[in-house]
């Protein structure tokens, strides 16, 4: 070994001990210009540092240049659908999963089924991504989320609720409290929903709002505002507004809440909040509501926007059918065209 590549090996774990990926990418890519050669172990750590930084789409193209170098390892096979997951790249990722030579007794097959069956869910292929799930240990954590997250995805709220009380007994963490109030909301249950997650916010309270506060904020709000108790729903947004000190905490659902609790007194306002989040997420984007496009709509006709409302719906007419309630979808084509 060279005194220069030990100095620049020692340089990149410095780097990647202080969570530093983007300067350890910027020693390793730079030496590989340098006309080092395309080693495994280079290509390792650029894959680790760009996987860690977020590139994952540069971190998938790297595994899958390491797989052509080491087509058996699994290691390897592993991080490169773990990549095209977090890339998005879910179709890729599902073929490279299938094609995937892990074994069963492998320490690594739990993890790269519970990747493919994400990988599938992704795709809206959800029978699918159960088949995958019955490979996985059933007394798994992530087992049982996923399972949950496919039932709730499919709006089968019961089947969602059942798995996330399973999830309970395995991990007392508030975020599976949190999706078993949420559960409960879609099914209607408000005053069991609205008791869950206000023992929630006092926990999350003495911890000072960190983490996913946010979410539970809005949950109760929504719920309070399915319940019709408008000013208590206001107050509740208000209350984490000014909590939340900092515009870019202000995450797409608690604008859409907000807007719709001060519908009532300031729908102008209302309207152009849940444009703004439309126009800056998109109708389908997983940051954005569900409900903005049908709530934008409906707040439109009632001020008498009919032309606002028309143009709105023209806009995201493609989308339009799979977002809105079916009675909501039949009045606004009655009403717009």
């Amino acid at each position: 070994m060279t005194l220069r590549h030990h100095t620049i090996t020692s340089k990149v774990y410095s780097c990647i001990r202080d969570c530093n990926y983007r300067n350890a990418i910027q020693i390793l890519q730079s030496n590989l210009e340098d006309g080092a050669p395309r080693s495994r172990p280079v290509l390792s750590l650029l894959a680790y540092c760009s996987y860690h930084d977020e590139d994952y789409l540069r971190s998938s193209e790297l595994y899958e240049e390491l797989l052509e170098m080491c087509p058996s390892s699994e290691q390897y096979q592993l991080y490169y659908v773990q990549s095209l997951v977090n890339a998005e790249s879910y179709i890729d990722a599902s073929r490279a999963a299938a094609s995937s030579t892990i074994s069963p007794s492998s320490p690594f097959f739990q993890q790269m089924k519970l990747l493919q069956a994400q990988a599938e869910m992704e795709q809206g292929l959800l029978s699918e991504a159960v088949a995958i799930l019955t490979q996985c240990n059933d007394e798994d954590i992530d087992t049982v989320l996923s399972l949950a997250a496919i039932h709730f995805r499919n709006k089968d709220y019961i089947s969602a609720l059942e798995q996330y009380n399973v999830a309970q007994t395995i991990d007392d963490r508030s975020i599976i409290a949190y999706y078993i109030a949420l559960c409960r909301y879609h099914l209607e249950e408000y005053d069991v929903a609205l008791r869950a997650v206000t023992d929630i916010i006092d926990i999350a309270a003495g911890d000072e709002y960190e983490g996913d506060s946010c979410l539970y904020f809005n949950l109760k709000a929504a719920i309070i505002h399915a319940m019709k108790d408008v000013k208590a729903a206001k107050a509740t947004m208000k209350e984490f507004m000014d909590m939340a000190d900092e515009e870019d905490l202000l995450d797409a659902v608690t604008i859409h809440n907000d807007a719709i609790a001060k519908f009532g007194t300031d729908p102008a306002t209302a309207i152009q909040k849940l444009q703004c989040i439309m126009a800056v997420q998109g109708p389908q984007q997983e940051l954005c509501p569900s409900e903005t496009l049908g709530n934008i709509l409906i707040m439109a006709l009632n001020q008498g926007h009919e032309d606002l409302a028309s143009e709105t719906y023209e806009a995201y007419k493609h989308v339009a059918e799979e977002l809105l309630p079916p009675e909501t979808y039949s009045y606004v084509q009655a009403a717009v065209t």
